[in-house]
């Protein structure tokens, strides 16, 4: 199955019954049955939707390298709210007890601590050059 041109990124949902599909050339999100690989339904954002993560039962993240910004969708793929950024955003990683997600941006070499709730910058801290992804890792003693 095909879901729109070229799927980049993708996460499941919570259940496991619904696969996001992120379509970079297609501008578009898609929600995929999980068992038979059928199209649910698929919504058009325009830009360069890179990667899709799953927040919770209710809340998707995308990444948009075209319009440097992070939106949240509801899971039925309605947009809910966008953040603009100051560099591209590449990758997403989350905190494991807060609303806290960490965005990589391409350009700016900087990770962008963003607020989940309040869909705000609320950190952030210089990388290498082009990260990518990043990981968190427990404090040390």
């Amino acid at each position: 199955m095909t879901p729109g041109q070229l799927p980049e990124s993708s996460c499941l949902s919570r259940d496991e019954k619904t696969l996001f599909v992120g379509a970079r050339k297609s501008g578009s999100l898609v929600a995929v049955d999980a068992r038979t690989m059928k199209v649910r339904r698929s919504r058009t954002v325009g830009g360069d939707p890179l990667r899709v993560y799953t927040v919770d039962d209710e809340r998707l993240l995308a990444t948009d390298i075209a319009a440097n910004t992070l939106t949240v969708f509801s899971t039925d793929l309605r947009p809910i709210r966008s953040l603009q950024l100051d560099g591209t955003p590449a990758a997403v990683s989350f905190h494991p007890t807060e609303p806290r997600a960490y965005v990589s941006q391409l350009g700016n070499n900087r990770v962008a601590v963003v607020d989940l709730d309040r869909l705000t910058v609320v950190g952030g801290f210089a990388t290498q050059l082009e990260p990518d992804s990043s990981v968190l890792l427990p404090a040390t003693a």
